[in-house]
């Protein structure tokens, strides 16, 4: 095998490893907002996010200059969720 092909098998090697641990964090994140929010904070901008992001947001996606990726408004929307 070549070089780059062992390469490709190392790093595939730690794939599912890697993709378990951050399924179980995101997990272990979610139970424990659940357990610890109040009822009383979900209010109308809540829901008008939820609304909006659902609707739209996830169609739209910004570009980022020099580099070859894209945002989506969602993940925008999510980051201002985290934020109020």
């Amino acid at each position: 095998m070549t070089r780059s092909a062992n390469s490709v098998i190392k790093r595939h090697r730690f794939f599912k490893p890697f993709l378990v641990l951050v399924v179980a964090a995101g997990s272990a994140a979610l139970i424990f907002s659940l357990t610890r929010i109040s009822l009383n904070q979900l209010d109308w901008r809540f829901l008008f996010m939820l609304i909006a992001m659902a609707a739209v947001a996830s169609r739209l996606s910004i570009s980022i200059p020099h580099v070859k990726g894209e945002v989506t408004v969602g993940d925008t929307l999510i980051f201002l969720t985290m934020l109020l």
